[in-house]
């Protein structure tokens, strides 16, 4: 089979220099034009080879970037939606636009583990007041998010501190940076953000959300077209 040829029209010239003026901040004189050129022959070229030899189809990552592509292509931008429409995906979706669960607490911290963690326990109890080394964050944390927790200490330990009896000192509990006696003294449980609070991210999503239904809508016509067959063995 004969290949069709490459052809070099004014239009692609023309997209070569407009391409390079956004790079360069200038037109292209003829020199670099020319080299313009024969740099997109040669792209073509290699382009057509993968081509041949069904990289589209044999390898995962050109796939994949053909797939995101054509859905790219699919989504388009929504028209804008108006606050009735906002509101009600809020209010459908409202699951999503929950504040994080918070925790206060106090806490003694140890860089290296202690020799008798029992008795700096039983002090701490009584009412003793035990330096310890200084957390970077403070001795004191006031309504601090699952998230800076998680990230800071660890998700076991957050999770430790969550499940705490409240007002009285436990410990010690480890983190990746240590050891931490700590008393909670209160926690927030995740609440429904205002709407006014996340109007912009709900914009966000609902965008995203008539992409994805268009894209949907777009594959399941395509796939009408087609024989589909699991050939998957027992």
């Amino acid at each position: 089979t004969i290949a069709s040829p490459i052809m070099v029209t004014d239009a692609v010239v023309d997209e070569l220099r407009e391409n390079f003026g956004w790079l360069h901040g200038r037109t292209p004189d003829q020199a670099e034009t020319d080299l313009l050129i024969q740099g997109w022959i040669a792209d073509e070229v290699v382009f057509r080879e993968g081509l041949a030899q069904q990289m589209h189809l044999t390898d995962a990552k050109v796939r994949a970037l053909i797939v995101d592509k054509v859905r790219l292509l699919w989504s388009g931008m929504p028209s804008e939606p108006d606050e009735r429409e906002l509101l009600g995906y809020y209010l459908e979706n409202i699951g999503r636009y929950y504040s994080e669960p918070r925790v206060s607490f106090e806490q003694v911290f140890f860089h290296a583990p202690l020799e008798d963690s029992a008795a700096v326990l039983s002090a701490l109890r009584s009412g003793a007041k035990i330096p310890g080394d200084g957390f970077w964050l403070g001795d004191r944390l006031e309504n601090y998010s699952q998230s800076i927790l998680r990230n800071n200490l660890g998700m076991t330990f957050y999770k430790t501190l969550a499940a705490l009896p409240q007002q009285e000192w436990h410990g010690p509990l480890e983190s990746m940076r240590g050891q931490h006696f700590v008393r909670v003294l209160g926690s927030q449980p995740p609440a429904p953000l205002p709407y006014e609070a996340v109007r912009v991210r709900v914009g966000r999503d609902w965008v995203e959300s008539q992409r994805a239904a268009g894209i949907a809508e777009q594959t399941l016509a395509i796939m009408a077209r087609h024989d589909i067959v699991l050939d998957l063995g027992e």
